[in-house]
C-alpha cells in the first residue's frame, strides 16, 4: 500500500528521547497509511536502525507502511536533511518531526486532512517541558511564525536550494517556495514537546522567564498530555521527580 503521508524524522545525539517520539507514533489513531523516513548522522548519542527495531510491529499496527533509516557519514545542517528525507519520500505530503517531542494521536490524521486543502499545517499552541529542571511552559505561536507540529507539501521541500543554512529554517523554505496557504489548530493537542535533550533545544527554555517571548508558565499536570507511563518513565530517566 502506498503512503499518502510521510513522516519525515531528522536525528542527531538523540539516544536518550527519541524512544518519545516513537512511542507517541506508535500510538497515532488514524485510519490512512503512512511511512517513517528516518535520516542520521554521527554523534556521540548515536542510534542506528537497530533502536527502531523494538518498534517496528507497533508502528506498522499503527499504520505505517514503509520504514526507511539512512545513515549518513558526516554531520549535515537539518535544512539539508529535510531536503534528503523529501527526496526518498514516497508521498505529497510531508510532516517536519522531531526526536525529542511527543507528537499529539490526531498528528497524522490531522495533517493529512488538512494538507487535502492548504499546503501547510501547525499547531498554534505547545506545552514545553524542560528536562533538567522541570519547568513547563505553554508556547503560543505568533501569527507571523511557523507553528509547532507543522507539515507541508513535499514539493516545498523539494524545491529548496542551497546554501544550506543552520538557523532559520522555516523561513528558509519558505523564500524557496513563495507563501504558503496556512490551516492553524488552534486547540492545545494531546502532546509535548522538551528541551535539554538534544542540541538545538537545550537553549531554548532560557526564554521561559522572558516576557518578550511566546512563553508563558505552565502549572498544570502534564497526565493530560501524554500516557501516564511515559510520563513516569521520562521523569525518572532524567530524575526529576
Amino acid at each position: 500500500m502506498k503512503p499518502v503521508i510521510t513522516f519525515a524524522l531528522p536525528i542527531f545525539n538523540s539516544s536518550s528521547i527519541l524512544w518519545l517520539q516513537l512511542e507517541s507514533l506508535c500510538n497515532q489513531n488514524t485510519t490512512i497509511p503512512w511511512e517513517l523516513i528516518t535520516c542520521e548522522d554521527p554523534s556521540e548519542n548515536f542510534c542506528g536502525e537497530e533502536y527502531f527495531k523494538p518498534y517496528k510491529q507497533r508502528l506498522q499496527e499503527a499504520g505505517c507502511v514503509n520504514f526507511k533509516y539512512i545513515e549518513l557519514d558526516k554531520w549535515v545542517p537539518l535544512s539539508y536533511k529535510w531536503k534528503i528525507l523529501a527526496d526518498f519520500s514516497n508521498s505529497e505530503n510531508f510532516i517536519l518531526g522531531s526526536s525529542d517531542d511527543y507528537s499529539p494521536p490526531n498528528r497524522i490524521e490531522d495533517s493529512y486532512k488538512g494538507l487535502s486543502t492548504y499546503t501547510k499545517v501547525d499547531w498554534e499552541k505547545v506545552i514545553f517541558y524542560n528536562l533538567h529542571t522541570g519547568t513547563k511552559a505553554l508556547w503560543t505561536t505568533p501569527e507571523d511564525k511557523t507553528g509547532i507540529f507543522a507539515a507541508l507539501k513535499t514539493e516545498a521541500v523539494l524545491k529548496t536550494k542551497p546554501p544550506y543554512p543552520t538557523r532559520g529554517v522555516d523561513g528558509w523554505i519558505k523564500d524557496n517556495h513563495g507563501e504558503f496557504s496556512l490551516y492553524r489548530i488552534k486547540d492545545l493537542p494531546l502532546g509535548l514537546g522538551t528541551d535539554g535533550a538534544n542540541n538545538l533545544s537545550c537553549d531554548r527554555s532560557k526564554a521561559y522567564l522572558d516576557p518578550n517571548t511566546p512563553f508563558t508558565l505552565w502549572e498544570e499536570d502534564l497526565n493530560n498530555l501524554i500516557p501516564k507511563s511515559l510520563l513516569i518513565k521520562l521523569n525518572k530517566q532524567y530524575k526529576l521527580y
